[in-house]
C-alpha cells in the first residue's frame, strides 16, 4: 500500500542504501523483520532479515541486515527521494506519519528520562526537512549540529524535547 512504501522511504532515508536494490543494517531485530515483511510485500519475493557480526572496534557488533538485489527497487527509491536528497511529498496524512515513523524507526531514540526524542542523521538538508515537516504539525524541535574529526563527516541531530511536542508526537 501507499503507506507501508511510506514507511520504507522513511527507513530508507534512515538507515538504506540502494547499492542494487535495497540494504540496511540495523541493531532492531523487529523493525529489520518489519521492514523485511514490507520489501516481501513489494516485490512478491520472500525477504527475511539475516543476523550478521563485525568487528567494530571493541566489542564485535551483531546487527541485522536486510538486503534485496531488485533494479526496479533500486530505481523506485532513487527517483522518489532523488539519490536520498528529497523527502517526496505525500498525499495524505496518513502516509506522511508513516513516512516519519519509518525515518524515526531507524534514526531516531527516546530518551525516556529526560522525555526528548532525538534523530541523528549526517544529511543536514534531509533533516531541516524533517523539521520542516514536524512543524507543519505543529511539533517544534531542534538541530545542533556535531562536527567530525579526521575522516568522519559532521553529524546533525534533531531534537523534539518541549512536553506538548513530544505529546503531539506520540
Amino acid at each position: 500500500t501507499k503507506t507501508e512504501r511510506a514507511y520504507l522511504i522513511g527507513a530508507f532515508l534512515g538507515d538504506g542504501c540502494s547499492y542494487d536494490g535495497f540494504d540496511m543494517q540495523v541493531k532492531d531485530k523487529e523493525f529489520a523483520d518489519y521492514v523485511a515483511s514490507l520489501i516481501s510485500k513489494i516485490t512478491a519475493k520472500n525477504i527475511t532479515a539475516k543476523k550478521y557480526s563485525r568487528i567494530k572496534r571493541n566489542p564485535i557488533e551483531i546487527g541485522f541486515r536486510v538486503r534485496v538485489s531488485n533494479k526496479n527497487m533500486k530505481e523506485w527509491l532513487e527517483k522518489t527521494t532523488k539519490d536520498k536528497s528529497v523527502i517526496p511529498k505525500f498525499n495524505s496524512e496518513k502516509e506522511l506519519l508513516n513516512f516519519l515513523s519509518g525515518f524515526f524507526d531507524s534514526e531516531g531514540w527516546p530518551e525516556i528520562d529526560k522525555k526528548i526524542i532525538r534523530a541523528n542523521s549526517s544529511n543536514k538538508p534531509g533533516l531541516y526537512q524533517i523539521q520542516e515537516l514536524l512543524n507543519n504539525m505543529s511539533i517544534r524541535s531542534t538541530i545542533i549540529q556535531k562536527y567530525g574529526r579526521g575522516n568522519r563527516s559532521d553529524n546533525f541531530t534533531l531534537s523534539i524535547q518541549d512536553r506538548r511536542s513530544v505529546e503531539l508526537f506520540y
